[in-house]
């Protein structure tokens, strides 16, 4: 049986638009963090009625524009 996460990652690999709930787990952050990111322009959604969705294209934008992690002290090594 398929886990949520497996569930979720075989339908991103077809899927247009990504649901909160959807774009969350692709991404790896909480609720908050979510409506942080789209507060402030970070992340872009749509909505469909009542509903807010992302697109394919906005969740690879935003990684794009994400820094690559540096551990501390990397930077002198």
């Amino acid at each position: 049986m398929q886990t949520l996460k497996q569930k979720i990652a075989d339908k991103a690999q077809a899927a247009l638009l990504h649901s909160v709930t959807e774009a969350r787990q692709l991404l790896g952050i909480s609720h908050t963090t979510f409506y942080d990111l789209l507060r402030d322009g970070r992340l872009k959604a749509i909505k469909i009625g009542s509903r807010t969705f992302v697109s394919d294209e906005a969740l690879r934008a935003f990684i794009r524009t994400c820094s690559a992690y540096q551990p501390k002290g990397a930077e002198n090594a």
